[in-house]
Formats: C-alpha cells, sequence, structure tokens
C-alpha cells in the first residue's frame, strides 16, 4: 500500500492508539473489514476488554486480601468463617469477570 504524508500520519496515529505496530494495525483493520466490524467498534470492544482485564486483578487483589485477614484470624485464634463468604463471593465475581473477557476476546480480530 501507499500512503501520502498525511495518509500515513493517520495510520500510525491510529495503530499508537491501539498500541500496535502499523504491520499489526494494517492486519487488524483488515481482518475486521472481513468479519464485517468497523474500527469504532473494535476500538470499543478493546477497550471494554482493558477494562474487564484491570477489574479481573483488582479482584484478585480483593480475593488475595481476605486470604490474609482471615489467616491472620485464624492465628490469633479468632474463627474466620465470616471472611470465608467474601473470598467465595470474590471468587465467584473473578470467574465471571474472566468469562465475559474471554467472549470480549473472542468478538476481535
Amino acid at each position: 500500500m501507499r500512503f501520502s504524508e498525511d495518509e500515513y500520519a493517520a495510520f500510525a496515529s491510529a495503530a499508537r492508539g491501539q498500541e500496535l505496530s502499523d504491520g499489526a494495525y494494517g492486519a487488524q483493520v483488515c481482518m475486521a473489514h472481513v468479519q464485517g466490524l468497523d474500527s469504532v467498534e473494535q476500538e470499543v470492544m478493546r477497550d471494554l476488554l482493558k477494562t474487564l482485564m484491570l477489574t479481573a486483578v483488582q479482584v484478585r487483589k480483593i480475593g488475595v486480601l481476605f486470604d490474609q485477614v482471615a489467616t491472620r484470624e485464624n492465628a490469633a485464634g479468632r474463627q474466620a468463617e465470616r471472611f470465608i463468604a467474601y473470598a467465595v463471593a470474590a471468587d465467584r465475581t473473578l470467574r465471571r469477570v474472566d468469562e465475559l473477557a474471554a467472549r470480549v476476546r473472542a468478538c476481535l480480530p
């Protein structure tokens, strides 16, 4: 492909905006076109995927914190059953976030 300077600048800027190399971005745009997705839809899906991945990290941290609190409570001879319900809820939430992220990822070329 040949681009004018202005076209290349716009193309390269879009690639950088997606944190992709020019070649990877070009291939992705072509595949999106073949699959009937436009670049706006792709960008929204990528943003959603990034948000879900960040959410999963935060939920994992919450689970680790609950585990640490429960360990301290048990070490001090106190019952930590009340924390178990929170840990179970965090685990269930993490699984749901991971499942949703996998579904979004499957929609991207």
